[in-house]
């Protein structure tokens, strides 16, 4: 089936996917470390009801997903629905962690009252969201395309698909970076100009942004790397069939990226808004005085 893809894409390879066997050993180490990860996200978000922090363990759980298929790969190399399976978890979950960022920094411009009318807390998790769908969506549209591929044309027109998801990805995530920036110093600023008003109980929050910074770089080198990746005319191509470059440049930085919000989830941090706190929003009245009386000294 693949002989045909591979004489267009100059290599002489067997009918596999693959132009090396996947170590076995690598991806058992995976599988442990992502459901590692994954079950102790999963204690976290439910002790402090974290629920906007699902993504993550869900994230971890389509990592193992994607592997498992993995490992059947390397006994069975020419399996289309295996690749399929494999490719499409792997290459999604990243855009699924990303989503976990979006709700926390809209959450941090709630808590320190960043914002007007138009560029809200919910507006910028939302906006980021939905082209976080759609890059979804063309990704793994992509990934089904090219693991159904019969011909060279159209392993290229699956390449290119998701190549367009992940340009999106990339682009709404470097933005989504400028505007954390933003937000980080317009904290700042507003803290030295009214610290009354402005300043965090808890001054650790500021690690918060530290973890956030190493998360994003970590995600725009790994999309860096699957743009470079998919920008051949083929998937079958040097990067693609480089397994260190697909450890080292994808699974470690993502791993890395969900092994930071164990020690730092937000939970710690007193970012999670409980269930009586916004019942007390709501039900608080604020009454304003008239002048006269704000300013009448009460008589001992």
């Amino acid at each position: 089936m693949l002989v045909y893809l591979y004489e267009y894409s100059g290599y002489d390879r067997n009918d596999n996917y693959f132009e090396y066997t996947p170590s076995l050993a690598l991806c058992i180490i995976s599988i442990i470390v992502f459901a590692i990860e994954g079950i102790i996200l999963l204690a976290l978000n439910i002790k402090f009801k974290a629920w906007f922090f699902m993504v993550l363990p869900v994230a971890a759980a389509m990592e193992i997903f994607g592997f498992g298929w993995r490992i059947h790969m390397i006994y069975n190399l020419d399996d289309k629905a295996g690749f399929i399976l494999y490719i499409v978890p792997i290459l999604l979950a990243p855009t699924v962690i990303a989503a976990a960022d979006y709700a926390l920094v809209s959450k941090l411009m709630k808590k320190a009252g960043v914002g007007n009318k138009i560029f809200r807390p919910s507006v910028v998790r939302y906006f980021f969201l939905a082209f976080d769908v759609i890059a979804f969506a063309i990704q793994g549209a992509g990934g089904g395309l090219l693991g159904g591929a019969e011909t060279y044309e159209e392993s290229r027109r699956g390449s290119q698909v998701v190549l367009v998801g992940l340009a999106i990805s990339l682009a709404v995530f470097f933005f989504f970076t400028v505007t954390t920036i933003y937000i980080h110093v317009k904290m700042s600023r507003n803290e030295r100009a009214d610290p009354e008003k402005y300043k965090f109980k808890d001054t650790r929050y500021k690690r918060i942004f530290i973890v956030l910074y190493i998360d994003m770089v970590l995600f725009l080198i790994r999309s860096a790397y699957r743009v470079a990746e998919f920008s051949y005319d083929s998937f079958f191509n040097p990067v693609s069939n480089s397994e260190g470059l697909f450890y080292g440049l994808d699974i470690l930085l993502m791993a890395i990226v969900l092994l930071l919000w164990i020690p730092f989830h937000p939970g710690f941090y007193n970012f999670v808004e409980k269930r009586k706190d916004r019942k007390k929003d709501k039900n608080s009245v604020t009454v304003k005085l008239p002048k006269e009386e704000q300013n009448k000294i009460p008589e001992a």
